[in-house]
Order: C-alpha cells, then structure tokens, then sequence
C-alpha cells in the first residue's frame, strides 16, 4: 500500500475536515508523510473522524491536532488553522 492508499483509507468518507486532511501535504508536516504514521496515529485520526461528538488528539511534539467536523464547528475562526 502506497502513501496515496493509505492516506485514502485514514480520510475516506464525507465530511470538510475529512476533505482537507485527505488533501493536505502531510510529509511537509512534523507529523511525516501518511505511511510513515505509526498504526495507532492511523487508527486514531480515523476513529476521530467518525463520531458526530467533537473530538481533538494532539500528536507529537509539536501537537499537531487532528480533529474531526464537530470540533471544527467548536473551534470557529481558529479552524483550519488550528
């Protein structure tokens, strides 16, 4: 599975946040290019995406915050670059 597959299956359904995390340049990030996450980061960042509650997770050192739809609504004017 390639960088591409994988960052398909880690933000893949409906959903904004869902979109613009699929479309980021992750390997620009501090958090690395998808295939390079480790499984629970992969697991976690999809697991967050699905609920209909606002969920956060801060990652790394540099807490790098992945959040789904409902937080974005939370965090109004922060959110993208939050």
């Amino acid at each position: 599975m390639d960088s591409t597959e994988r960052s398909v299956v880690v933000f893949d359904g409906p959903g904004g946040v869902r979109a613009l995390l699929g479309s980021m340049d992750w390997a620009s990030t501090p958090l690395g290019p998808v295939d390079s996450w480790s499984p629970v980061l992969r697991i976690m960042a999809r697991s967050c995406l699905c609920p209909g509650f606002p969920i956060l997770i801060h990652w790394g050192p540099e807490h790098v915050a992945v959040y789904n739809d409902a937080a974005a609504s939370q965090l109004g004017g922060k959110h993208p670059a939050a």
